[in-house]
């Protein structure tokens, strides 16, 4: 195993002049010194593209790509295409790496660890405050941990708090869709399959500038967007679960983060959004077949839960799919009678009508109705 692998730094930068330099100081004197530096300069506006090509001339280290502006999803998989390093570590322009976080992660890799993890600490300007973003910057565990679905649910899926190994990425063209804003999201549910062991650090590793032009604040003042996108993130997430047989596997961290999106959605204030919500619910569940996770597989959500996670008017457009294949659905008596209390709690004559089809298509030996 070679001791000093190589790490390829990808920075995309757009708007950042402000903070650029000592983002790209923080990296260049670290003193593990085996790094390439890609810097995607994404149509900024400002005298961003100049200080990279500055920094560039001075370091053969760095590379810089200088393309019109298409989103920092692009702009990083630009990069992504350009690196030659078996480690990839991503750093947005305004934020700075602590010294010597690359020495202390390179001394942990082994031929079996395939992710790195290190806490993130939160640098406030202005009036913005640590509370309302540190629950995801967090470590769950310390050093060496086997992958499970279970474990994956539980690291925060921002790409610069870690080094990826790359060959995992390549291999299993895991991918940042351009132009959307939970890109990130995507990236990472895609690749943590694929991880057989992560090593987490104690070491704080990385600084998180929030202040008023920051992209993650940005996207936090409107919630309905945030909200939004994040069920819209999905669709890229299940096709490549289903284009890589991974559904099943992951069917735990698929349901409880759609449970998730349905909570958070159910409290937009505005009707409009939670029908936007409601609607990219219902494409995720009829494109994507999520109703073979959610009612068929009785270690998942049965059939009554998974009815009153969503509303009334949900319930009612998923029937006509539930109808097509009543006899598979293996529904107990006893979740037949709390979905009836809950269709009754709701006026919901159309829940009614379909329970009493179904318990009398499925009469089980022994038991009758209550």
């Amino acid at each position: 195993m070679n001791n000093t692998p190589k790490i390829s730094v990808i920075i995309p930068v757009y708007k950042a002049e402000q903070y650029l330099r000592k983002c790209l100081d923080s990296v260049r004197q670290q003193d593990y010194t085996n790094v390439e530096i890609i810097c995607v300069d994404d149509g900024s506006p400002d005298n961003s593209g100049s200080i990279l090509d500055e920094y560039a001339a001075q370091d053969p280290r760095f590379k810089v790509i200088h393309q019109e502006n298409k989103g920092q999803g692009a702009a990083r998989m630009l990069a992504l295409s350009h690196a030659t390093g078996e480690w990839i570590s991503m750093v947005d322009s305004d934020d700075y790496l602590e010294p010597g976080i690359y020495a202390k992660a390179a001394a942990v890799i082994t031929d079996e660890v395939d992710v790195i993890c290190y806490e993130t600490r939160v640098v406030e300007e202005g009036d913005f405050k640590q509370e309302s973003i540190k629950p995801y910057l967090k470590l769950p565990v310390w050093g060496l941990k086997k992958m499970t679905p279970q474990l994956a649910r539980k690291i925060n899926v921002l790409p610069w708090s870690k080094l990826w190994r790359r060959s995992t990425i390549v291999s299993n063209n895991v991918f940042m869709p351009e132009g959307h804003i939970h890109e990130d999201y995507v990236f990472y549910n895609c690749f943590i399959p694929f991880v057989r062991n992560g090593y987490f650090l104690k070491e704080t590793g990385y600084n998180y500038l929030v202040h008023g032009g920051s992209l993650t604040q940005s996207y936090e003042e409107d919630s309905a967007e945030n909200i939004i996108s994040y069920g819209e993130s999905w669709n890229y997430i299940l096709k490549f679960y289903a284009d890589h047989d991974l559904l099943e596997l992951y069917s735990d961290l698929v349901i409880k983060s759609l449970e998730s999106y349905i909570r958070q959605a159910s409290c937009l204030p505005e009707e409009r959004n939670r029908k936007e919500c409601r609607s990219t619910f219902l494409s995720l569940v009829i494109k994507h077949n999520l109703l073979d996770l959610a009612v068929y597989r009785e270690h998942l959500m049965p059939y009554f839960a998974f009815m009153q996670k969503i509303d009334n008017q949900m319930a009612g457009l998923l029937l006509p799919l539930l109808k097509k294949d009543a006899n598979a659905l293996k529904v107990r008596y006893k979740l037949s009678f709390g979905a009836r209390r809950h269709a009754l709690k709701h006026q919901h004559k159309l829940l009614l009508c379909f329970i009493a089809n179904l318990e009398r298509e499925q009469e089980i030996p022994g038991q009758s109705p209550q």
